[in-house]
């Protein structure tokens, strides 16, 4: 596919993602969009670095790692969808940085968008901000069950991997019960009294 339509592509899933933007506001994104090919087993994302970017896959097939506190790394999982965000979890809110490495797993293609630009079409895009974050939620509870998994193999602890929904209101729980549970909260928030 010759590079003109793959930043057209892109122009469609940064249309679907920023649904409350004026389509003109995204012309300087675009503008500034950089198509570019990567090789199998190039590091494209490195945790911890400074995200100046966000990238929109269109070829290939890519796999995410992180580095655990046992100083290993382990796979978060691939990404192989075109058309799928890379790299958009450290331009949301406060963040800036990487909190995973992206190496990819075969050839590929994809087009790189300035992050600034990104961040500023987030930070006035009610739709786009709920959308990434129900992603980032996904990947993080993805990501915990994981970990609470491989600690109940590992035998480390008796690990219940039930997730729990809270009303508005409701009690995690309440002064004076038993400490026998611990809970990771995944997204909303809790307040203690």
């Amino acid at each position: 596919m010759p590079h003109e339509d793959r930043i057209a592509g892109t122009a469609t899933v940064l249309a679907e993602l920023f649904q409350q933007t004026d389509r003109d506001r995204l012309q300087p994104l675009l503008a500034q969009a950089r198509f570019r090919t990567f090789r199998e087993g190039e590091l494209l994302l490195a945790e911890g670095d400074k995200a100046h970017e966000v990238f929109v896959l269109w070829s290939g097939r890519l796999h995410v790692y992180t580095h655990q506190p046992d100083g290993h790394w382990a796979g978060a999982g691939s990404i192989d969808e075109p058309g799928r965000l890379v790299g958009e979890q450290a331009l949301l809110g406060d963040r800036r940085f990487r909190n995973a490495t992206v190496v990819a797993l075969t050839d590929g293609e994809l087009v790189a968008l300035p992050g600034q630009l990104f961040r500023a079409l987030i930070a006035t895009d009610a739709h786009a901000r709920r959308q990434l974050g129900d992603r980032v939620s996904l990947q993080t509870r993805q990501r915990l069950l994981s970990i609470a998994r491989t600690l109940a193999d590992l035998g480390e602890l008796p690990v219940d991997t039930n997730s729990r929904q809270l009303l508005p209101g409701e009690p995690l729980f309440a002064a004076g019960e038993p400490a026998d549970t611990g809970y990771l909260v995944v997204s909303g928030e809790l307040a203690l009294y």
